[in-house]
C-alpha cells in the first residue's frame, strides 16, 4: 500500500490492514523511526518512556500488536491492539503525543475552560481530516462530547463515528469506525483512540472496557 502524503501518523486504512496476529493482512507502510526505541519493556507491559503511559499485552480482551513512532524524539507514538471473539473482530490503535500547548497563567476559570474547548475542537478536526483524506467516501454518522473516567478522574474529549467500505480481515466489507480525541491529559499529552469493526458488530462494550482499563500518561 502506498503512503498518501507525509501524514504524521499511520493512516486509519493502514491500521485496519495491520492485523498479523489475529486477523491477517499486510503491515502498514513504515515511517522514519529514531535510533533508540521510545518504549521500555517491563515484563508484559510496554511503557512509553516520554509519557510514562503503560500498554499491557492484554487489556479487556484486546491483544497488543504493533507499535509505530512518528517523531525523532520518540514522544509521538502509537500502539495497536486486536480484539477477536465469537462474531466480534475489532482493530484498535492508541496514539499518544504532545498536546497542543495551553497557556493559562492568571486567566479566569471560564476563559481557561473556553480555551481548552477550542484547543480540543481544533485537534479533533485535524484527526477527522486525516480520516476523511484517506477515506474520501467516509460518511460521518455522528459526533458528540465524550467523558473518559479512568480511576474516577473525568477527562473531557470528543467522539466521532464514521462508516466506509474497506478490506477488513481479508473481506471487502462495510465498516464502522470510532475516533476519540483528548487534549492536555495530565497537562502535557494528547490521546487519540481509533477503533474499526464490521457494521453490525456490538463493539461498544469491549471498547468501553478497554478505554476504561488502559492507564493514562503519568502526571
Amino acid at each position: 500500500m502506498a503512503q498518501l502524503g507525509r501524514f504524521r501518523r499511520i493512516t486509519l486504512q493502514a491500521a485496519i490492514l495491520a492485523l498479523p496476529v489475529l486477523l491477517g493482512g499486510c503491515p502498514p507502510a513504515r515511517v522514519a523511526q529514531p535510533a533508540a526505541t521510545p518504549f521500555a519493556e517491563h515484563g508484559s507491559v510496554l511503557q512509553h518512556v516520554a509519557s510514562g503511559m503503560q500498554f499491557m499485552d492484554f487489556i479487556s480482551g484486546f491483544h497488543r500488536a504493533d507499535t509505530h513512532t512518528y517523531s525523532a524524539a520518540g514522544d509521538d507514538v502509537s500502539v495497536g491492539y486486536n480484539f477477536q471473539a465469537a462474531g466480534t473482530d475489532i482493530v484498535g490503535t492508541v496514539y499518544v503525543y504532545p498536546s497542543p500547548s495551553l497557556v493559562s497563567f492568571g486567566s479566569p476559570a471560564n476563559v481557561v475552560a473556553e480555551a481548552r474547548a477550542t484547543l480540543l475542537r481544533g485537534e479533533f478536526e485535524r484527526r477527522k481530516h486525516e480520516i476523511e483524506t484517506i477515506e474520501p467516501e467516509a460518511a460521518l454518522l455522528s459526533e458528540e462530547p465524550f467523558v473518559l473516567q479512568p480511576d474516577g478522574k473525568a477527562i473531557s474529549g470528543l467522539h466521532a463515528r464514521y462508516t466506509f467500505k474497506q478490506v477488513f480481515a481479508g473481506v471487502d466489507q462495510k465498516l464502522q469506525s470510532d475516533l476519540y480525541v483528548f487534549c492536555n491529559v495530565n497537562g502535557h499529552w494528547a490521546l487519540e483512540y481509533r477503533f474499526s469493526y464490521p457494521v453490525g458488530t456490538d463493539a461498544a462494550p469491549a471498547i468501553a472496557s478497554f478505554m476504561q482499563a488502559l492507564a493514562l500518561p503519568a502526571p
